[in-house]
């Protein structure tokens, strides 16, 4: 989703958004949401 449709979403604005998405790639130490999915594939375990 978009931040503009995730802030609809969640009933936030995008500017909220912006600063959980940036607080969680920066626990993950990537740099954007196209590397925050790749984290997640490369991180799971088989069978999951």
């Amino acid at each position: 989703m978009s931040n503009r449709d995730l802030s609809r979403e969640l009933q936030i604005s995008t500017n909220t958004v912006k600063f959980h998405l940036s607080n969680i790639y920066e626990k993950l130490s990537v740099k954007n949401r196209t590397q925050a999915i790749a984290y997640f594939y490369s991180s799971r375990r088989i069978g999951d």
